[in-house]
């Protein structure tokens, strides 16, 4: 869902999103986070720093790549990034949406009202979904920003059931405790198609307007075409 901030110098990045979003036409949005992975840092020699300072780092980071996608010219000078009469051309074609991933309410949802044009809430259950947009409209009103202007979304994994078969929904349902130990039950999709599509309809009422959908493999095919042909239906095409 979103890129490591310390993977990555932002100008490059931004060069690069600006570039996809021009051969999408426009279609492109993008988010930015503090990294988690510790053996991913490792992996490809990045240094795998304290969550403080990956968090000072992505707080600058949205700073910084506010800056590229609205302004021509970028000054900045912090803490952990320098540019000077950076230009960012060609510009965006029409709004290139900069997104932020994460759950935290004290710094994630107040860096989602500073800067991003949405906010990536991801495996949590309807109830916390709720509380968390709250604490995000609570920082919008302190940063006197439209709660609005911030779109929403959540991320879920999928483990539906193909049918309301009890076999089959107990199957799935040890396929999640199999490949989740570390995650929420409610912060899956799981249990029957009717089900799922009472679950998700909860999520729009808690004002998600975009579902990111993690399929872990092996994919259960039989669950994902009776997501296709009788959930994807009850929220419109």
């Amino acid at each position: 869902m979103v890129f490591a901030t310390p993977f990555r110098n932002p100008a490059l990045l931004a060069k690069s999103m600006i570039t996809i979003n021009h051969l999408s036409g426009g279609r492109l949005e993008f988010g930015m986070g503090a990294g988690w992975h510790e053996p991913e840092f490792h992996a490809f020699n990045y240094d795998w720093a304290t969550l403080k300072l990956r968090m000072d780092m992505l707080d600058e980071g949205l700073q910084v790549m506010r800056s590229f996608i609205d302004n021509e010219v970028t000054d900045h000078h912090g803490e952990y990034f320098h540019f000077t009469n950076a230009y960012m051309n060609p510009r965006p074609v029409g709004r290139l949406p900069l997104w932020i991933g994460g759950l935290g309410e004290q710094r994630t949802a107040r860096m989602a009202a500073k800067y991003a044009d949405g906010w990536n809430i991801p495996y949590v259950g309807p109830g916390a979904y709720t509380h968390k947009v709250q604490v995000l409209h609570d920082w919008c009103e302190k940063e006197g920003r439209d709660p609005s202007a911030v779109a929403l979304a959540t991320q879920l994994g999928f483990f539906m059931a193909a049918s309301d078969d009890p076999a089959v929904m107990e199957s799935a349902d040890a396929e999640m405790k199999r490949k989740t130990p570390h995650q929420t039950p409610s912060g899956q999709l799981s249990g029957s198609p009717a089900e799922v599509i009472d679950r998700i309809g909860k999520y729009r009422d808690a004002g998600v307007t975009a579902l990111n959908i993690a399929f872990r493999p092996p994919v259960d095919w039989d669950a994902l075409q009776a997501f296709v042909e009788e959930v994807m239906p009850a929220f419109g095409s």
